[in-house]
């Protein structure tokens, strides 16, 4: 059984923020500490704050550039790699006549496939396909060109499915850099209770999606375990 998020699966964190206010759109480049409360600086140059506690949850390569103020937890997180995954999405006009919804894939380019419109609450005016390439094949055509991955990814599932496969209506590639942690870990997550400064993500844990979720609870348990 596998759980989602209806109509999609940013459903989920939006019935959770509630009316917390959200900033989108925004990249943070810098988390600086004053003498008592965090800064953050964005991409355009625009400064927020301050902030008594600072949660990071983004990949490691990526929370490791935010860390320089944590010296011990940049050096702990900076150990942690991460490999790549391409993503493909395919839309066909007619449903392929197959009645797999999803699976596995061993012995292939692809790692795992899903149906779009087996999922509860999707639109299903077309087929549409999500492909996941293997880490390893992702590694090997990292610099490849969208055009390039979308083609060989959808001869893959060409080949894996028994049923006539007519030309997609509509296709999407994109290079997820940071998928998945190489190597599990069982950290829950990280912190610097007495500055204020936590680190959370699926990397922390299983590298799955309940990882990130478990994860963003320990990250949550511990700064409330520390101002109460």
């Amino acid at each position: 059984m596998r759980w989602v998020g209806t109509p999609g699966m940013s459903a989920i964190t939006r019935a959770m923020r509630g009316d917390l206010p959200v900033s989108f759109s925004c990249r943070i480049t810098e988390v600086f500490r004053g003498e008592q409360h965090w800064n953050l600086l964005d991409a355009e140059g625009e400064s927020h704050g301050p902030f008594s506690h600072v949660i990071i949850a983004t990949p490691a390569p990526q929370a490791t550039a935010l860390l320089a103020a944590a010296p011990k937890l940049a050096s702990v997180v900076a150990g942690v790699k991460m490999d790549p995954t391409w993503a493909v999405a395919l839309a066909f006009e007619t449903p392929l006549q197959t009645p797999m919804q999803g699976c596995f894939v061993q012995d292939s380019p692809l790692d795992w496939l899903a149906r779009n419109r087996s999922k509860p609450g999707r639109d299903a005016t077309l087929d549409t396909w999500v492909l996941h390439a293997t880490s390893q094949w992702s590694q090997q055509n990292i610099d490849a060109s969208r055009e390039q991955v979308t083609e060989q990814l959808h001869g893959a599932f060409a080949e894996l499915i028994d049923c006539t496969m007519p030309a997609p209506v509509f296709s999407l590639a994109h290079r997820w850099l940071y998928a998945r942690p190489a190597g599990s870990h069982e950290w829950g997550a990280l912190s610097d209770a007495d500055l204020g400064i936590y680190v959370c993500g699926d990397w922390c844990l299983s590298g799955r999606v309940e990882g990130a979720w478990l994860s963003g609870q320990e990250a949550a348990r511990r700064l409330l375990e520390h101002v109460q």
